[in-house]
């Protein structure tokens, strides 16, 4: 502030005052003081961090609409942990980043201890203001500056007026803890969103003795696929200066040698950067319930000055596996266009056997598919009783915000769009898995034993993890589908439906009783003989469930069988096609009378009504 004010004051000084004889001389003056001012506002500028969890990274893709004309709040968390670095310094403004300011009239940021605690320090702009409300990064004053406190930690935040529905916020593809908290009301409670994705949010902190080399290790993550293990981490440099490289190590409970992975890359001050490498473990050797450590063990001809936020204990990732819900009806004349999406998305390789699909017949009037079930998860688009059809839910993720609050049920417009968030739904982390899922088919009871196993990594939900079993249905005639229209997949006259559900063991699912991160799991289905038993899954999924909040259950994992993949069965026949028993034998060739009266491997033989002869294999 002296330099500017010596500045200043040279502009308005008579130069005969100060024995300057000449313009010029009065010209060198004023440069050098330009100069000096320039050099501390460099200098100023050089100490100077973001601090937060998005590393500078903004979308301008929405994927969060939120309805009606309010007051929205969304906040990130510091704690005291991470920031303690800082003490003594201050944060002078705060950074939000906007997807689109469209429908905006105001947007404040402030600083609280508490979520509902009154403001410490505030900030505002609006569309009138200098500098107005802007799409990508707002960076707003405080009014007064907060001086960071060792011991305390601080919510940043930000609190946005809409005229309408609007989608503003940027939120990216992350997952860590403590990077997005939101409430879409002033009369709605603040909810914890941050396995929804990281808010595009930071506090500018300002000081004399910032950290110079600081890396923060932000996510640690073992992805398992295929029998193979590799680490995928996330690094945020924090410091001043650039990082010309670094080390990472990993270090595996129960074997005695580290291993480490040196990273020949530079960071610069406030970029983050994802990396991920290969193990040299195998799947026994790292398993979900053996603690791996990973940490910044060495920075590249530098001395890291905050060892608090070089380590974490690694999550244990399975195979993300999707189930893709559909809300439909025979009655809806827009259904079979969604069905052609799905069908369409399904055609691509890498989903096969990922991607499971079940259809609810409800959302726009019941039909004669509609179970209890699907009029139940009407409660999942959270809209104060209003639904429609069709719709979707991807592992119930929740994806838009209605008048109670997010909701899982969304509307996808194309078949691209089905494929970018099935392909954001695989690439994500799951801390559970189906390890195995065999069905038994007993043709004299007509019933099907369902058998499954699963373990978790951690804790994933904050409500009793459950398990919910479908047997569902392809191909049935739907002749009766209202107002189709032809498509290249449903040529005029031959649509069916598909992924109907048939039966299921729970509408929620039942609680998972878990021994050491593990469980195991029986269902036995009854076989309707007017299904046709060549066209039945079965699927079965492992969720959340929270009876107070239709954002919050979502599908950890889920897994899927054909009914060729049961035992008990081979060369099924479609019932709806049987003639009926032509002969009964042993695997001798032995006639028997009947099922009935056998026992052992026994071979039926039938003649379907086209005079095929067909055969099946039952074991009794």
């Amino acid at each position: 502030m002296l330099l500017v004010s010596l500045f200043i004051k040279c502009f308005k000084t008579n130069p005969d005052k100060h024995n300057i004889t000449t313009i010029s001389d009065y010209m060198k003056k004023t440069l050098f003081v330009a100069f000096m001012l320039s050099c501390i506002l460099v200098a100023h500028a050089q100490n100077s961090l973001n601090i937060g969890y998005c590393g500078g990274k903004f979308t301008e893709e929405a994927t969060m609409k939120i309805e009606g004309a309010n007051w929205v709040e969304g906040a990130i968390y510091l704690p005291a942990e991470r920031i303690k670095v800082y003490a003594g310094a201050e944060m002078t403004s705060v950074r939000v980043a906007l997807a689109n300011r469209i429908g905006l009239d105001t947007l404040k940021v402030w600083v609280r201890t508490k979520l509902d605690d009154k403001n410490i320090t505030e900030g505002m702009i609006t569309t009138k203001t200098s500098p107005a409300i802007k799409q990508g990064w707002n960076e707003i004053d405080l009014e007064n500056p907060y001086t960071i406190k060792d011991g305390e930690g601080v919510y940043v935040g930000f609190s946005f007026y809409q005229r309408k529905t609007a989608n503003p916020m940027s939120i990216l593809n992350n997952v860590f803890q403590n990077a997005f908290f939101l409430r879409s009301s002033q009369n709605l409670p603040w909810e914890d969103m941050h396995e929804k994705g990281m808010l595009s949010l930071e506090a500018v902190v300002e000081g004399d003795a910032l950290p110079e080399y600081d890396l923060a290790l932000t996510n640690a993550t073992i992805k398992s696929g295929n029998n193979v293990l590799s680490m995928k981490a996330s690094i945020y440099n924090a410091g001043l200066k650039t990082v010309k490289g670094f080390d990472l190590k990993t270090i595996v409970q129960g074997i005695a040698d580290s291993y480490s992975k040196h990273f020949e890359m530079e960071l610069s001050p406030k970029q983050i950067v994802d990396v991920e490498f290969p193990l040299p473990y195998d799947c026994t050797e790292a398993t979900p319930v053996v603690p791996v450590e990973l940490c910044i063990s060495a920075l590249q001809d530098a001395t890291d000055a905050n060892s608090a936020n070089n380590e974490l204990n690694a999550s244990y990732s399975f195979t993300k596996k999707v189930l893709l819900e559909e809300f439909t009806s025979v009655y809806c004349g827009n259904c079979p266009t969604m069905a052609y999406y799905i069908e369409e998305a399904l055609k691509d390789d890498k989903y096969n056997g990922n991607v499971f699909v079940a259809c609810h017949h409800s959302g726009f009037h019941y039909d004669r598919f509609t179970n209890e079930a699907d009029k139940e998860y009407l409660w999942f688009y959270n809209n104060n009783g209003s639904t429609f059809a069709p719709g979707l839910m991807s592992n119930r993720t929740p994806f838009v915000m209605r008048a109670g609050g997010m909701s899982p049920v969304w509307i996808a417009s194309s078949v691209t769009e089905v494929k970018e968030v099935l392909n954001q739904q695989i690439a994500s982390d799951t801390y559970a898995a189906i390890t195995k899922l065999e069905g038994i088919y007993d043709a004299v009871e007509e019933t099907l034993k369902v058998n499954l196993n699963g373990v978790r990594s951690k804790i994933f939900c904050d409500t009793p993890a459950r398990i919910t079993v479908y047997l569902t249905e392809d191909g049935i005639d739907g002749s009766d589908q209202k107002n189709f229209r032809p498509n290249e997949v449903y040529p005029n006259g031959t649509f069916k439906h598909n992924h109907v559900v048939r039966a299921y063991n729970s509408t929620w699912g039942e609680n998972i009783d878990w021994k050491n991160d593990a469980f195991d799991y029986t269902f036995t289905f009854p076989v309707n003989n007017n299904w046709v038993k060549s066209n039945l899954k079965v699927i079965a999924f492992i969720a959340a469930y929270d009876e107070t909040d239709p954002g919050n259950c979502r599908i950890e994992n889920v897994d899927g069988i054909s009914f060729q993949q049961v035992s008990g069965v081979e060369n099924v026949i479609q019932d709806q096609t049987s003639q009926g028993s032509v002969g009964v034998y042993t695997l001798n060739g032995q006639k028997v009378q009947s099922v009935e009266r056998g026992h052992g491997v026994l071979i039926v033989r039938e003649k379907t009504l086209e005079g095929n002869i067909v055969t099946r294999k039952i074991i009794k």
